[in-house]
């Protein structure tokens, strides 16, 4: 992954985002540049939603947080199940990923072998 410059307060990786709604559709209003900026914490992105829902009255500002990340390495052997299919709740997948362990297919499967040896 090439490095990337955060902008002060952001915390790549931090997992929550702000993103306004359009009045007519509700969908998410999205500009590419610059990227939607990561707040650290729910707290930091609730602040910031309120922020803008006070600069730009009668628009609406939603938080969104990163539920889970997945990343396939092409040269490992895909699992026979997915995460959810072999149980994992999210609360689980969480953990895995707080723990800085890349949540690769092959990870899947390597928890899963271990869990059904128990």
């Amino acid at each position: 992954m090439a490095k990337v410059r955060q902008r002060e307060g952001e915390k790549i990786g931090g997992g929550f985002f702000v993103f306004r709604r359009g009045k007519r559709t509700g969908r998410i209003a999205w500009r590419n540049n610059p990227p939607a900026f990561e707040h650290p914490t729910r707290a930091a992105a609730e602040a910031e939603a309120m922020r803008l829902s006070l600069k730009y009255p009668g628009e609406t500002f939603a938080v969104f947080q990163q539920v889970i990340a997945l990343a396939f390495d092409p040269g490992e052997q895909e699992p026979d199940r997915t995460a959810t299919e072999a149980g994992f709740s999210a609360y689980e997948l969480l953990a895995l990923e707080e723990q800085g362990m890349a949540l690769t297919p092959a990870e899947c499967a390597r928890i899963d072998r271990q869990r059904a040896s128990r």
